[in-house]
This record gives structure tokens, sequence and C-alpha cells, in this order.
């Protein structure tokens, strides 16, 4: 949420809700220490499915397109 608040406006919302929709269609589950993926078969997915194009907030840069799509 820190990292997004530089970003977009009313970051820890906009970031339970999408908690919420990945909850509540069964991709995570929460857990003692936050949220984990409810299958490795899913977690193994997830991750050959964006590993190639998700920038990490850390690494974005001002008008870089991906960073246009939070705004």
């Amino acid at each position: 949420e820190k990292l997004y608040a530089t970003v977009i406006d009313h970051a820890s919302s906009h970031v339970a809700d999408v908690l919420d929709v990945l909850v509540h269609d069964g991709y995570l589950e929460g857990s003692e220490d936050g949220f984990r993926f409810q299958s490795r078969l899913l977690k193994d997915w997830w991750s050959a499915r964006y590993r190639n194009h998700h920038i990490p907030i850390r690494r974005r840069r001002p008008g870089n397109r991906q960073e246009e799509l939070w705004q």
C-alpha cells in the first residue's frame, strides 16, 4: 500500500478491493502472515502468466505506459 500511495489516491482501498476479489474468486486465501495462493498449481500459473510483463512499482518511471494504467 505504501508504494502504491505514491502513484494513486486511496491506495489502501484499491488494494483491499483487489484482495477481496481474489479471495472471493478463489485465487487467494487468508493466512497468518497475509494472503497466499490456494494451490501450488495456481501459484505457478500466475507466476508464469505475469512474470514477463509485470513491472514492480519500485521500477516504474513517470511516463511509463504501465504506470498510466494506475492513474
